[in-house]
């Protein structure tokens, strides 16, 4: 290790056990603000339901008062409906009790009469089927006999508050039900914030389970409180919804005034003392660098860079006069004498190299850094001059610049051909081998494989074209789709010819192969030349579609179907018309593998031929 970084590690150590320290402090004052804040938390949560209760108990002291009206009791005996519309004719009844609904039933259940009034914008609104199904079909004993609790169901969208009342006659025979509801709108929401003086809004689910209490009177309270950032929290209170049968949430947005400011307050308590302390820290270190281990330091460098460059000429320059001093004098000699011989030893075997690299058949140069030093007699005859070769030639497999022992090495390792273009002249095929020689130089043999190269690659090019349609065969289209599925999303699309067998049985199997290379030049001119077209069976073809929206996905398939049903194949004297059968299925990015997606595709192509064929299926992903 550095001096330098010994001395850095020592100071910065002292430098951290303080600061820990002191943010140990700030953190433990931190904590506790967080249980202040949450005290204040579950003081709003409490006003939050006194507020709900409170609405709750009017709507019972409401039902009460229509529970026990002896006028209203004989009209709903007698179910008449009539007398019930006369009774309930103030037009300002619902606004001047300021609720949302209210629905009378008879003891059977059956509705009777009902009004329905949407506070915020002052309008009557007609009774929600939803709520008088909801009546009809629940055991609504359980909201009678509990008269403590508070109820809440959402109808047409939109929660509220309800209380029942059971409406009983002089016999206490239960004679019919009263509804009362009030919504829990954006009115309602407006006065809760005014009132805890944070933002409140519902929600209908959340992505955690455990939930903190609060017990208030017999009611446990559910709540849930998330840190969004250092200004904001939110806290999510639990009620359960009856209708939906499922909880929803009350979110109450908090900023976090306490934890603001005491942060705030120790950070900069932090930031001074740490200042402080970093200051004299500095001055002592700064002291020690400039008279001590900068100069130790630029005497190892310059050592280091004359071991890395294998230049002997470089000079150590120290301008003190100690002890420092005198060993940077002593390694100039040392390295001035050392020099010398090198020289005299390079040029013998420089010599000796360059009649031997001459010999050789393969092209041969010896670099260093990025320069070539030697070559041989084949490289000047292929490339005529060795100072501007990577400016005259272009490497083809790869568009960033690297020097040539890089791109040696690269191709040395990998095992396989580097494309070149020289300039003026056609594309060329070369293998590197690559062997470190002294004092950073480096051999490099190059072979020029072009023509074994070419024939290579016209029989791979052969061997994955399908015969007759003129596209990639099956085992070809395999091969791409499965480079796909790990790079990138797209649709696979599974195509069949409806009853190809007969056309075969029929006109035979010139007409067949006719047919198919016909539909093929018709679908290779719908799809783009991003995508891929493949033959996986007699009248079977594959599609990679590089698309990724399914709409557009199914539009394209679409739109091959459409152009062979209404193209006429002239085979002869035979006026043909075909249709296609296709599955399409969407690549699921790091999860589909070519079975999962083929299987997929070939399920939707199964379905459309079941349906009646000539049809496009999507199979969605499982």
């Amino acid at each position: 290790m550095k001096i330098s970084k010994k001395m850095a590690l020592l100071f910065t150590l002292i430098s951290l056990i303080i600061i820990t320290f002191i943010s140990g402090l700030v953190q433990n004052r931190i904590q506790k603000s967080q249980i202040l804040e949450d005290k204040i938390i579950q003081r709003n949560i409490l006003k939050l339901h006194n507020i709900i209760d409170f609405n709750s108990e009017y709507l019972k002291k409401i039902a009460y008062e229509f529970q026990e009206n002896e006028r209203l009791r004989d009209i709903i005996n007698k179910s008449d409906h009539a007398q019930l519309k006369t009774y309930f004719s103030d037009s300002n009844l619902m606004e001047e009790l300021n609720i949302s609904n209210f629905l009378i039933f008879d003891k059977d259940k059956k509705f009777l009469f009902g009004k329905s009034y949407d506070i915020s914008s002052n309008e009557m609104l007609s009774v929600s089927t939803e709520l008088i199904n909801f009546i009809k079909t629940k055991d609504i004993k359980k909201y009678i006999n509990k008269k403590k609790e508070i109820f809440y169901m959402t109808t047409d969208y939109e929660k509220s508050i309800f209380d029942i009342k059971e409406i009983k006659n002089r016999n206490t025979q239960t004679i019919g039900y009263i509804y009362f509801s009030r919504a829990i709108d954006s009115h309602f929401l407006s006065n809760i914030s005014d009132v805890l003086q944070e933002y409140v809004s519902l929600i209908n689910s959340v992505d955690f389970d455990k939930f903190n209490t609060i017990k208030n009177k017999k009611l446990n309270i559910k709540y849930k409180t998330v840190n969004v950032d250092e200004n904001y929290l939110f806290t999510y209170v639990r009620y359960f919804d009856e209708f939906e049968n499922k909880n929803f949430y009350f979110s109450i947005k908090s900023k976090r005034y306490i934890y603001q400011e005491l942060k705030s307050n120790m950070n900069f308590i932090l930031y001074c003392v740490s200042i402080c302390f970093l200051l004299i820290i500095m001055i002592f270190y700064i002291f020690i660098k400039i008279f001590f281990s900068d100069r130790i330091i630029k005497i190892s460098n310059k050592v280091k860079k004359i071991s890395e460059n294998n230049n002997l000429e470089i000079i150590i320059k120290d301008n003190y006069d100690d002890e420092i001093s005198f060993l940077a004098k002593k390694l100039n000699e040392m390295l001035l004498s050392i020099d010398i011989k090198q020289h005299e030893k390079l040029k013998k075997e420089r010599d000796f190299l360059k009649s031997v690299l001459d010999t050789q058949q393969n092209i041969i140069m010896i670099t260093q850094g990025d320069k070539i030093q030697s070559v041989n007699k084949k490289f000047v005859d292929t490339f005529t001059s060795e100072d501007n070769f990577l400016s005259n030639i272009v490497l083809v497999d790869n568009n960033t610049q690297k020097n040539l022992l890089n791109i040696a090495q690269y191709y040395s390792s990998k095992n396989i051909p580097a494309k070149f273009q020289i300039m003026g002249d056609d594309n060329f095929y070369f293998t590197f081998d690559v062997s470190k020689l002294d004092m950073g130089k480096y051999l490099i043999c190059m072979n020029d494989v072009s023509t074994l190269n070419k024939k290579i690659s016209h029989l791979e090019v052969k061997a994955s074209i399908d015969g007759l349609t003129k596209i990639f065969n099956k085992v070809a289209i395999k091969d791409m789709c499965e480079v796909w599925i790990d790079t990138k999303e797209f649709h696979l699309l599974v195509l069949d010819i409806d009853f190809f067998k007969k056309i075969n049985d029929t006109y035979g199997h010139l007409c067949g192969d006719y047919i198919l290379k016909d539909a093929i030049n018709n679908i290779r001119k719908i799809i783009s030349k991003k995508d891929y077209i493949g033959r996986i069976g007699g009248e079977e073809f594959m599609i990679l579609l590089d698309e990724k929206n399914k709409e557009n996905a199914i539009n394209i398939a679409q739109r091959i179907r459409q152009n062979i049903e209404n193209t006429i194949f002239d085979y002869g004297n035979n006026l043909l018309k075909i249709t296609i059968s296709i599955g399409v299925a969407k690549n699921i990015l790091n999860k589909d593998t070519y079975e999962t997606i083929y299987e997929r595709a070939d399920k939707a192509l199964y379905k459309a031929k079941d349906e009646g064929r000539n049809r496009v299926i999507y199979e969605k992903e499982e």
